[in-house]
């Protein structure tokens, strides 16, 4: 019988809750797995978990209420009682030294105690490193892309921002190369206009939770899976932020901002030498005659003008700032000055 340990992150709480829960169901009524333990390398108590689900619930809410686009098409699944799930199915909680999964220790912990035999990774952010794959004879990555052409972070993001009519998502052989290895199971949603990239993130998980079973499967019989055919692309992190960035809009075009507003949610632009976090532009006609109101023209002479900063109206977001909100920019916003 397969002995599994699930690494995560808990980083994306809606997404990795889903797959969490497809993972622990389709072990407990199989004959050939079980779930030994649930790695987290930021472990969190239920009620901090609940604390930021209930924010999250309120930060939508408030956004929602300013700018109806900001709608999610899903209800957000409550966050796991990991302590309570791994009573009632007898698996154990690891939480590495210093968040680190790849800590020698922590690997002959997990291999002389636990004996495992597979590794599952849901949105666990840390490269496994050649001592801890050997730990396992079989380990699988769920990957919010379609590989070879999105390695990487933000994989969805990036789709979006190609355009592309469908986003995707794998289940992979894991290697010590990122997101290289065999794809065993792909899937893709369709991309809609009025769908946000966390409604696709989420089609996207409840999608694969349906393939579980199957993975399953594939596990309990060793498949070798699909060699990627071609070069592909990755993105790293650092492409992600710096697209996000726009120092000069006057250099780049109407449609340009649009796509990436579309598929990043929000953009850190410098006007007149003031850094925003801005979420929704609007078209003028002409300059304004307020010499109070915040534009600038595009390199295709559009001018244009920012009427949600992070979703809300501009005084609110100078409020909600000062108040210690944290916005999408984080310590972006201070290296970019």
């Amino acid at each position: 019988m397969d002995r599994i340990i699930i690494f995560t992150d808990f980083s994306t709480l809606s997404v990795t809750t889903t797959l969490i829960n497809a993972a622990v169901k389709s072990a407990s009524i199989s004959k050939h797995s079980q779930i030994a333990g649930i790695c987290v390398r930021h472990f969190e108590k239920h009620h901090h978990l609940m604390y930021r689900h209930f924010q999250g619930f309120l930060k939508t809410g408030i956004k929602t209420f300013f700018d109806k686009t900001h709608h999610k098409k899903f209800s957000r699944p409550l966050p796991i009682n990991i302590e309570k799930l791994a009573r009632q199915h007898r698996f154990k909680i690891l939480i590495p030294p210093e968040n680190n999964i790849n800590d020698a220790g922590f690997i002959r912990q997990i291999k002389t105690k636990l004996k495992p035999t597979v590794a599952l990774s849901f949105y666990c952010l840390q490269k496994f490193s050649p001592n801890l794959l050997e730990a396992f004879d079989y380990t699988v990555n769920y990957h919010n892309g379609i590989l070879p052409d999105y390695r990487g972070r933000m994989a969805t993001c990036w789709s979006i921002y190609h355009q592309d009519p469908t986003s995707g998502y794998t289940f992979h052989r894991i290697t010590n190369k990122i997101d290289a290895g065999n794809t065993l199971i792909q899937g893709l949603v369709p991309v809609k206009t009025h769908f946000r990239v966390q409604d696709i993130e989420h089609e996207k998980a409840v999608r694969a939770t349906k393939n579980m079973p199957a993975l399953f499967e594939i596990i309990m019989r060793r498949e070798i899976g699909q060699f990627q055919e071609g070069t592909g692309k990755y993105f790293s992190k650092k492409d992600s932020e710096h697209i996000k960035i726009i120092r000069k809009p006057s250099e780049l075009s109407h449609d340009e901002l649009i796509c990436r507003l579309r598929a990043f949610g929000s953009l850190l632009m410098n006007i007149e030498d003031v850094w925003y976090d801005i979420t929704k532009l609007e078209k003028l006609s002409a300059p304004p005659d307020n010499s109070k109101t915040i534009y600038f023209q595009t390199i295709d002479g559009v001018i244009m003008r920012p009427v949600r900063f992070w979703f809300l109206p501009f005084f609110m977001y100078q409020f909600f700032r000062r108040a210690g909100w944290t916005m999408p920019s984080g310590k972006v916003f201070f290296d970019a000055q």
